[in-house]
């Protein structure tokens, strides 16, 4: 069994600290949410799995942090209650974004938790009615099964004809089949405001929206859920021979907040750039640029000064990383009192920056290789070693 993600101290850290992805906590909020977690802690040393949850729930409340929906997660995964485990494991994910360093098991844990199997107990009016599930013969109703997954579920009715249900079974949900051989049917047309939502149907899973089946006429239980929405749960009259017709506007639940989309990556941005060649040709070399990039790629232009004067500087660079620390190759030139061709190699770092900051500032430096030649003496070539230094804000 998975352990509790967090101490006390951890705790009190992060609502010290804080991330900055959270509102900050009051004194007083921190106080109690740690008071809290330490009675949530004294739970589950009790194996008081569900007076922990509503610990950590309080705690989570007063000073949020994904970690303690991991533990919430954790106490539901020994409850058994598997739906609501991978629930507040999918929570820690969305609200730990880039942080979740266990990304990847935490993933697998809910898609474990998803596909355990769930005891289905399929029934027949009158009983005794042959069953088989997936086409293999499964016994006579009633009759417990043990399934994971979808699979179809049929009972032979009285004239010799089988009569199906699909069932789908996640997180070892026990579900009831009930099959009414003597009853009649009527057509159930159920449309939603979320497309592909879920449609159960006495607890039996019938499609998904928008839907019309087949259903036993009389009075049913319609669920109807998508995950990220509220269940709708309704009432309703089919008629036998008939149709019956609901539309079912699902409702985000209370405190749902979407995931924060990523900052959109800069497009545009300016540069200051110093330097020198090495060889002692080109002397100093200073520029400002200003250019736009697309995907790996960024080109700029600006005007600079070498050691022979002023010349216009072209720049084109590929870069090898999208993360903090980008290496890369890049072509320049000077065009002016003296003409420059080099090539370059080396690495920028991005600098941190804070919640809402639209911009990011980022530091470089590269050495390179290229042929120069003077207004004063165009046809003398000679060969200079730049190293360029510099930083750049893009937006």
């Amino acid at each position: 069994m998975t352990t509790t993600r967090l101490s006390v101290i951890v705790l009190v850290l992060a609502m010290l600290g804080g991330a900055v992805a959270w509102a900050q906590p009051s004194a007083e909020d921190r106080k109690a949410a740690k008071a809290a977690f330490q009675r949530a802690e004294a739970a589950e040393k009790r194996r008081d799995w569900r007076t922990a949850i509503d610990e950590y729930q309080q705690a989570y409340d007063l000073a949020p942090h994904p970690d303690v929906l991991y533990n919430i997660a954790v106490d539901f995964e020994r409850l058994e209650e598997y739906r609501d485990a991978a629930t507040y494991y999918r929570r820690y994910l969305d609200e730990s974004g880039d942080d979740a360093a266990d990304r990847a098991r935490v993933e697998g844990l809910i898609e474990k938790l998803r596909a355990r199997p769930g005891v289905v107990t399929i029934e027949s009016d009158p009983p005794g009615a042959r069953v088989r599930v997936d086409g293999k013969a499964a016994g006579a109703a009633p009759v417990d099964v043990k399934l994971a997954g979808r699979h179809d579920v049929e009972v032979e009715g009285p004239d010799g004809s089988w009569t199906k249900k699909t069932v789908e079974v996640e997180y070892g949900e026990p579900q009831r089949v009930p099959f009414s051989l003597t009853e009649r049917t009527g057509t159930l047309v159920v449309a939603s405001n979320v497309a592909g939502a879920q449609v159960e149907v006495d607890g039996a899973v019938v499609g998904t929206t928008p839907l019309q089946a087949a259903v036993p006429a009389g009075t049913r239980r319609i669920v109807v859920s998508s995950p990220g929405w509220a269940t709708s749960e309704r009432t309703v009259d089919v008629p036998a021979d008939g149709a019956a017709q609901i539309t079912v506007n699902l409702m985000r639940p209370v405190g749902f907040v979407p995931p924060t989309p990523p900052a959109p990556e800069a497009r545009v941005y300016f540069a200051i750039d110093g330097g020198a060649d090495v060889t002692g040709e080109g002397g100093a070399l200073y520029a400002v640029m200003f250019g736009a990039h697309r995907g790996a790629f960024d080109f700029a232009l600006g005007y600079g000064l070498s050691g022979q004067g002023a010349a216009f500087a072209l720049s084109a660079r590929v870069r090898f990383s999208t993360g903090g620390v980008r290496p890369y190759v890049r072509a320049s030139t000077l065009l002016g009192a003296t003409s420059m061709l080099a090539g370059h190699a080396g690495v920028m770092v991005g600098l941190p920056r804070k919640d809402g900051q639209r911009y990011r500032m980022w530091v470089y430096a590269d050495v390179g290789g290229g042929v120069a030649r003077t207004t004063e003496n165009p046809d003398e070539r000679v060969v200079v070693v730049p190293i360029i230094g510099g930083v750049q804000f893009s937006y």
